[in-house]
């Protein structure tokens, strides 16, 4: 097709032909943004690559989280296929009394964002769980602002053992975004640190704050802030926000060779125990991000040696794209268990396995 181009210019990210309906503006415009980032990040580049018009790199020690400066849209509906290619540098000399020898930790994933464009963390969407029992039952008796007791329609699965203080709080189910929407399972009305260990009474079905009520948490559908009986509540809870989709703490076989990754993200998580390969609720766009040479540190990190401050991983032909072959099924808990294809070329047929993650060798 005249003016068409198969793979953005400098990361050589796979766009999506016209022919393959309208899933391609979004696609492609996506991966343009991904393009973008060489430019922005100052990353260096490279020619030497796995057959791809160039790849960029990360040096040296972690310096932290980069990341992509524009969100790319996200379906949370749909399974996504997550590819890339990395490359870690070798180092003359003896590596030998490290396990992974000269090889670093590497992690890359997504930060899931809202239609607001606010990022989505863990505590938007997770919940406490007593001995498995979830802590989502509904109010028994209104809450409003400056209340000081908690009246619910069941209590079992509530905190009576755990004096984090992200675990001694509160996550009301009725969020609304600047749109007035509201999401399953999503929102940012939460608070931790609002009562004390010993504060919930199983036999009562309460929970006594140690502070009033705050406005903060109020019903933004009430003039008067006032959440009505049978409004879903939990206790609160907390983890990474970070969705390593792509890899988590990947350690190549070799140096000085390109490797192929493939994982897979999708379906909405409603389980309230962050799943990492499912979407949290709410999700609208995601940011590819990168924690580079991450074992990599001044001195050295425990079980693992300084490689220096030159010490560099490439990477090149970044994607994510839809896979619509996949399936998934929910499981007791709201997540989602995700099934891909699986090609034999011999018997040219395709099967449905577990997702994970694949490294091939190039």
């Amino acid at each position: 097709m005249p003016g068409f181009s198969d793979c953005s210019t400098h990361l050589a990210l796979p766009h999506i032909q016209p022919a393959q309906a309208q899933k391609h503006v979004i696609h492609n415009e996506g991966t343009r943004k991904l393009d973008a980032l060489i430019h922005l990040s100052g990353a260096s580049m490279d020619e030497v690559t796995p057959n791809l018009p160039a790849s960029f790199s990360f040096s040296g020690h972690h310096a932290g989280i980069a990341q992509m400066l524009e969100p790319l849209p996200i379906d949370p509906n749909r399974v996504y296929r997550l590819g890339s290619y990395l490359r870690q540098e070798g180092l003359a000399g003896d590596w030998s009394a490290w396990t992974h020898g000269a090889r670093h930790s590497q992690y890359m994933g997504l930060l899931c964002v809202d239609q607001d464009g606010l990022t989505i963390q863990a505590k938007h969407h997770m919940r406490y769980r007593q001995g498995g029992t979830d802590s989502l039952p509904t109010l028994a008796a209104p809450l409003a602002p400056g209340d000081t007791v908690v009246h619910l329609a069941d209590a079992s699965g509530w905190n009576d053992n755990s004096d984090a203080a992200y675990h001694r709080g509160l996550i009301l189910f009725g969020y609304r975004n600047s749109l007035g929407v509201t999401f399953d399972r999503y929102s940012r009305l939460v608070a931790f640190d609002l009562f004390d260990l010993g504060g919930v009474n199983k036999g009562a079905n309460t929970v006594t704050l140690n502070k009033p009520f705050p406005a903060t948490l109020g019903n933004p559908a009430d003039p008067s802030g006032i959440w009505p009986i049978g409004t879903e509540i939990a206790g609160s809870s907390n983890g990474s926000s970070y969705k390593y989709a792509f890899y988590d703490a990947l350690h190549l076989p070799e140096t000085d060779r390109w490797y192929h990754t493939l994982n897979y993200i999708g379906g909405i998580d409603r389980s309230g125990l962050n799943a990492p390969d499912n979407f949290p609720p709410g999700t609208a766009f995601a940011q590819v991000f990168w924690l580079a040479n991450h074992s990599n540190r001044p001195g050295g990190m425990s079980g693992y040696p300084d490689t220096g401050a030159a010490h560099r991983v490439w990477l090149a032909g970044i994607s994510v794209t839809p896979e619509p072959l996949a399936m998934m099924q929910p499981t007791s808990t709201g997540k989602q268990e995700i099934k891909v294809p699986k090609g034999d070329f011999a018997t040219g047929t395709i099967s449905l396995v577990p997702a994970g993650l694949h490294v091939t060798a190039e």
